[in-house]
């Protein structure tokens, strides 16, 4: 029976995308007026053992997935526009009723007043079904449900002298569910970075950020930190300091406050021409997508790429992370690990296969699960 599906979801996908996939790129106006717009097309065919994210009633499944990517930008004298947009049809050949297909829009637009002052405004959304990245795994314990996100990041820097400056900067973002029983959330971000480089391989910086969400629960954060280049190519970029919470809104710790240690460390090695590698370490306090409750959450992700042959390419990425809730005393963990190739046919296409690995497990007896996926994905840029 699952062979009959299999093969109508790759008839259908491959139908829709076929024409798409052989019009010459020449036919397509990719350049007006300053703009210069990039469309990419996808077709993949991916197996998932567990679709359900269950542990004990796991159900595999054979998807097909239709993907458009659209971005175009601007960059003039004093200014810069960016924006792009992704959706993602999916086919599943079993389930036919299950939703998973995805879309995202980016804009970001940078402007310089003068040579001293600049700003940045960004802007994300994403529409999901099931988490795209193993920190956004850790964060989703219920992780098929539709999910939308929206950010908006806001930076205004200026330039006091050749090697000081200081960042202001807002976030604001909104998490809603299409379970009514589940409440729209949101939480706002402000804070600042002074920033000190007396040489081109070292800077120093002073941050301190406040955050609070929709339920008034609030942190302020404080780090200090350094960027060092070791070697030509080897450099260090950490941060380390506190987090802390205050029911007061204010600096007073009382007795119901907590503090931790606030890190975020990464190691950035670009050994050769074609190899690179890096590892980051980030620790603090973060509100959860499930609750809004603020987790005490640590993470570890390693990530090492390298090219194989002349048109062949690899990566391979390892992830582990813990999100512990002191006022309920649940702790949940994951691990995830992913490899891929990649291999260039033509300038404008290109294949890769996908394998990825995730655990998510908890001290609630009734979530987590184990998951495998692999993906062999066809695209073509335009």
């Amino acid at each position: 029976m699952i062979n009959k599906y299999y093969s109508f979801s790759i008839a259908r996908g491959y139908l829709l995308i076929l024409l798409l996939f052989f019009v010459p790129s020449n036919a397509f106006p990719l350049n007006y007026k300053g703009l210069d717009l990039k469309i990419k097309t996808t077709v993949a065919e991916m197996y998932d053992d567990n679709i359900t994210f269950s542990k004990d009633d796991k159900e595999e499944d054979y998807i097909t997935t239709l993907g458009l990517h659209l971005s175009t930008l601007y960059e003039g004298k004093k200014r810069m526009l960016s924006i792009s947009g992704r959706a993602d049809q999916r086919f599943n050949a079993r389930f036919s009723d299950i939703k998973n297909s995805s879309e995202s829009t980016s804009l970001n637009f940078r402007n310089y007043f003068t040579e001293y002052d600049r700003i940045n405004l960004e802007y994300l959304f994403s529409h999901t079904y099931t988490p795209e990245s193993f920190e956004e795994a850790l964060d989703r314990v219920v992780a098929r449900q539709e999910f939308f996100d929206h950010r908006v990041k806001f930076n205004y820097v200026r330039i006091l002298s050749e090697s000081f400056n200081v960042n202001l900067r807002y976030a604001y973002r909104l998490r809603k569910f299409s379970d009514e029983l589940r409440p729209d959330q949101y939480n706002h971000r402000i804070g600042f970075t002074l920033n000190y480089k007396p040489s081109i391989e070292h800077t120093y910086f002073l941050t301190y950020a406040y955050s609070q969400n929709k339920f008034n629960d609030v942190f302020n954060t404080i780090r200090a930190g350094t960027k060092r280049y070791l070697t030509k190519s080897l450099y260090i970029d950490g941060q380390l300091g506190v987090d802390f919470t205050s029911s007061t809104q204010s600096f007073t710790l009382t007795d119901n406050d907590r503090s931790t240690l606030s890190a975020e460390v990464s190691l950035t090695d670009q050994i050769d021409e074609i190899t690179s590698a890096q590892i980051s370490y980030i620790q603090g306090q973060q509100f959860s997508s499930e609750d809004g409750n603020i987790a005490n959450s640590w993470q570890i992700n390693g990530q090492f790429s390298r090219q194989l042959l002349n048109r062949l390419n690899s990566t391979a990425s390892i992830f582990y992370g813990i999100n512990q809730f002191d006022d309920t005393e649940v702790k949940n963990t994951f691990l995830g690990g992913s490899f891929s190739l990649s291999y260039e046919f033509l300038d404008d296409l290109y294949g890769s296969l996908n394998y990825v690995y995730a655990n998510f497990n908890s001290n609630e007896e009734t979530v987590g699960y184990t998951r495998n996926t692999i993906q062999l994905a066809l695209n073509k840029t335009f």
